[in-house]
């Protein structure tokens, strides 16, 4: 899957044995990346990443997470909903 990067022309790629490069983040918690140009499009290219069956994840910014990256994605999104919702 090719997504929409932080930067015009830079797509973040999650396959198999791929990462995500800056569509998430994983500095003191995993959530959306926080370095784009669009934050619309950004959301939806996270929220398009946490429905990946992914165990590990690889990120451009933060550690990877090496086991339970779906739940730890999907965690995310959902706290990234929430943040939203509340203004």
């Amino acid at each position: 899957m090719g997504e929409r990067g932080h930067a015009q022309g830079e797509r973040g790629r999650a396959e198999e044995a791929e990462g995500a490069g800056d569509i998430a983040s994983n500095v003191g918690e995993t959530r959306p990346g926080v370095f784009h140009t669009d934050p619309a499009l950004a959301l939806a290219s996270f929220l398009r990443l946490t429905e990946l069956p992914v165990t590990t994840a690889v990120f451009g910014h933060g550690d990877p997470i090496a086991e339970g990256a779906s739940a730890a994605l999907r965690a995310a999104a959902r706290q990234a909903a929430e943040q939203i919702a509340e203004g």
